[in-house]
């Protein structure tokens, strides 16, 4: 890959990236029923990235090559790309809790692991971890 082609996708990628983080951060969903670029019913992922085109020429210009090209272009916007994304987040973050369980720093946690089914008789397993860090430091 060119130089032109690395900061393109790592531009790209940090707009994808923030959408992410917003919408996990919301608690909001990030799938519709479709998955269609211009579709109102095409989810919160989709549709925060039309209304960040809206006001991004970076993103318009990205968008609108899909109409430019005969043949189907790679967008990289489909539940694949932000799925890969949210389990990369998601490793990052355990490594991050892990680090500061294992540190010098850390007395005293707690881990609570609550399992309940769900209206569809799924499992969802849910952890919390409560860290206590540095309680003492200026007692």
């Amino acid at each position: 890959a060119t130089k032109n082609d690395t900061e393109y996708y790592y531009n790209f990628l940090k707009r994808v990236v923030a959408v992410v983080k917003y919408l996990s951060v919301s608690g909001l969903a990030f799938r519709g029923r479709k998955e269609i670029l211009g579709s109102p019913h095409n989810g919160n992922f989709m549709g925060t990235l039309e209304l960040l085109a809206e006001f991004d020429p970076f993103m318009r210009e990205h968008i609108q090559q899909r109409e430019l090209r005969p043949k189907p272009f790679i967008l990289y916007l489909s539940k694949t790309v932000y799925e890969q994304i949210i389990e990369i987040m998601g490793k990052q973050v355990i490594r991050i809790i892990t680090a500061e369980i294992n540190s010098d720093d850390a007395k005293y946690y707690s881990i609570v692991v609550d399992s309940t089914p769900d209206l569809c008789h799924n499992d969802q397993l849910a952890t919390d971890i409560v860290l206590m860090e540095n309680c003492m430091k200026d007692v």
